[in-house]
């Protein structure tokens, strides 16, 4: 939980395990259960940046997420990326979209630069 109010940036979560000597930081279960609840209050809003567990942070800091499908680089955007996409969507479908959910694959200026492997 620390590390969600450490940095603004989007915290994998990785619960830590039981060290031989000390307590444990909180059961797995528990920090869901904390997080869960967080979101419910609109404290911390989660993303799925691909496969692997969703990413956490502050709802105050809310923004979309670029991946990098090559390398793995992940790119941090303001919400105005996706206005006319979320206006356009609403206008034409009546449908509201929400681009923090989930992040928009693609490559990024570097691997851009090069053919794709494979």
């Amino acid at each position: 939980m620390r590390s969600l109010f450490a940095s603004p940036r989007a915290a994998p979560l990785r619960p830590r395990r039981r060290s031989a000597g000390g307590s444990p930081d909180g059961h797995t279960s528990t920090v869901y259960r904390n997080l869960e609840e967080l979101e419910r209050l609109a404290v911390v809003t989660h993303v799925h940046l691909g496969h692997g567990p969703a990413t956490y942070h502050l709802a105050q800091t809310t923004h979309s997420h670029l991946v990098c499908e090559e390398c793995g680089a992940v790119i941090e955007v303001g919400d105005g990326l996706f206005a006319s996409l979320a206006a356009m969507t609403l206008r034409e479908y009546g449908f509201t979209i929400d681009p923090h959910h989930f992040a928009t694959r693609g490559r990024c200026r570097d691997c851009g630069r090069h053919p794709p492997e494979g």
